[in-house]
């Protein structure tokens, strides 16, 4: 059995366990029946535990659109315009960082060339960039962190290819508040050895 001080000193370690522990979720952002096709994919679709979404084009056009039928995919956002670039951004809440894990794109015909890149907030920053062919569907892995919005762009064709699904891992950092006092830490430390004086006298 733990004496009083012993007891005190297990409490307040595990309280600043579990005021240091992050909590982890894995989203899945699916386009799979969201809409009608060739509609315009609404602003917050896809917003929500501790994530906000946003889409747009660069270089002209509308804003992203669904599609129900591209190749084998079940769901599409694509670009409305043959020459633009598709923009997807993702933004965490305050105190949650994300990884992009991973991005599914899909294919308009066989043989569709196309790259991504993932931005920082600024877009000062290319975090990760990859090209690649593409007949159907495939999956990119990505991998890249941030605790500040990241943004997606594919093309410059994201008419014929377009995205189906992002992988998205979120940790809440509760720590982004003030750390404990060094007071605080060593006070059970202090607490036993007050203990153990008096015992002695």
């Amino acid at each position: 059995m733990l004496v009083p001080g012993r007891r005190l000193f297990v409490l307040l370690a595990a309280l600043c366990g579990l005021l240091l522990a992050a909590g982890a979720s894995a989203t899945t952002i699916s386009f799979e029946g969201i809409g009608a096709n060739r509609s315009s994919v609404s602003q917050d679709f896809g917003d929500g535990g501790g994530l906000d979404l946003s889409y747009a084009t660069v270089g002209g056009g509308s804003l992203l659109a669904y599609n129900a039928g591209y190749s084998v995919a079940p769901g599409v956002v694509y670009a409305e315009c043959a020459s633009c670039v598709g923009q997807i951004t993702l933004a965490p809440n305050a105190g949650v960082s994300l990884t992009l894990d991973s991005i599914s794109f899909a294919a308009w015909g066989p043989n569709r060339n196309t790259s991504f890149t993932v931005f920082n907030e600024d877009f000062s920053e290319v975090l990760y960039s990859q090209g690649f062919s593409l007949s159907a569907i495939t999956q990119r892995s990505v991998g890249v962190s941030s605790g500040d919005a990241i943004h997606i762009q594919w093309g410059p064709n994201a008419y014929g290819v377009g995205i189906t699904q992002i992988e998205v891992s979120m940790v809440s950092t509760p720590l982004a508040a003030p750390e404990p006092s060094l007071a605080l830490l060593l006070a059970p430390a202090g607490l036993m050895a007050l203990r153990r004086i008096r015992a002695r006298a």
